[in-house]
């Protein structure tokens, strides 16, 4: 995370570093996953398994975490494989839809200037489909584990 997020701050020409405590605020989010009650469901393209931001004991530092996180009762990943025959559906910028205890959605695009929240029931709507179509593609499981174990296997 150190290393994304510096290459953001080196994209965006920041001049305040406060890389440290944003991976800390991230890292902290991470209980969450612990919380009883909740679910957390990750899509990945296969591919983003394989972008190297930093070096390749961090890259595999990286996998490993996943691949720990995925045991949690709370946490299912999909991996939408490289080759999986895509009849149409397109890969799609980072987003996320939260469903919160009162019934509020919303819906989370990730934008190069920052992050963008809908709102607007269309809006959820039109995310949800997406979403919906990716995860159709997406394998979880022992066969995401494997991608995972590829794209570590390939930094060594």
């Amino acid at each position: 995370m150190t290393e994304v997020l510096r290459g953001v701050r080196r994209d965006r020409r920041l001049e305040i570093d406060d890389v440290a405590d944003a991976v800390a605020t991230r890292m902290e989010r991470q209980r969450h996953l612990h919380r009883p009650g909740t679910r957390w469901v990750f899509l990945l393209e296969e591919a983003v398994l394989r972008y190297q931001y930093a070096t390749a004991d961090v890259h595999r530092e990286q996998l490993e975490h996943l691949a720990t996180a995925m045991r949690l009762p709370s946490v299912v990943v999909g991996i939408i494989p490289m080759g999986v025959p895509r009849q149409g559906v397109r890969a799609r910028e980072s987003f996320d839809i939260d469903t919160f205890d009162d019934g509020a959605v919303k819906a989370h695009v990730e934008l190069l200037g920052g992050l963008l929240t809908l709102t607007h029931p269309a809006d959820i709507a039109l995310y949800r489909r997406a979403w919906d179509d990716l995860r159709g593609l997406a394998v979880v499981g022992d066969e995401a584990r494997a991608l995972i174990r590829a794209a570590a296997a390939a930094t060594e």
